[in-house]
């Protein structure tokens, strides 16, 4: 983990995402936080007013429900699947 020193030296923090609004996606933006080498700048989720709620809640000011978005965006340096098993992989279930 970088020191704050570090960041001084022209290491810039990460831009980190997270999928999945759900129960353990908020624990993955709070331990991001407390790392302090990332940045969380967007939630996604699948219901747009719970992702939402979500969001406001974390004190998220992005968020969205289109997760090919997320994983398309250039500036997202890392990505916390936060989903059920099952959605990790399409069309696969078990």
């Amino acid at each position: 983990m970088p020191s704050k020193s570090s960041e001084g030296r022209g290491r810039r923090r990460l831009h980190a995402a997270v999928i999945g609004s759900g129960f353990i996606g908020p624990h993955h933006v709070e331990a991001i936080r407390r790392g302090g080498y990332a940045d969380v700048v967007v939630l996604a989720g699948h219901t747009a007013a719970h992702v939402e709620s979500k969001a406001a809640a974390l004190g998220l000011k992005r968020w969205t429900t289109d997760v090919d978005s997320v994983i398309d965006d250039p500036a997202i340096d890392v990505i916390h699947v936060c989903t059920r098993n099952t959605s990790h992989v399409p069309g696969r279930r078990r």
